[in-house]
């Protein structure tokens, strides 16, 4: 696995806003609300980036880092489509 080239944000409680908001994400009314969905693994995740559609977080292990299907089309993204990556 590489590491994403961008600066890492640590994320190590459950009660961190992000990760309430993107919990919030799992239900129907959550992404009603906001107009966002997570694309929870790597086959989901390719296949919003084929779809053009903007990723605001890309969340993973830190100690495995970006899955190595996934570094190369994340570090050819212009920034306008991806926030940092989050680790957890």
């Amino acid at each position: 696995m590489t590491q994403f080239p961008q600066h890492p944000i640590m994320l190590n409680s459950t009660q961190n806003p992000r990760v309430k908001s993107w919990s919030s994400l799992l239900e129907k009314k959550g992404r009603d609300k906001t107009g966002m969905f997570l694309a929870e693994g790597i086959h989901l995740v390719q296949e919003t980036l084929r779809a053009g559609l903007e990723i605001s977080a890309v969340v993973y292990d830190a100690e495995r880092g970006v899955p190595e299907e996934l570094a190369a089309a994340l570090a050819r993204l212009p920034e306008a489509r991806i926030s940092r990556p989050l680790p957890v």
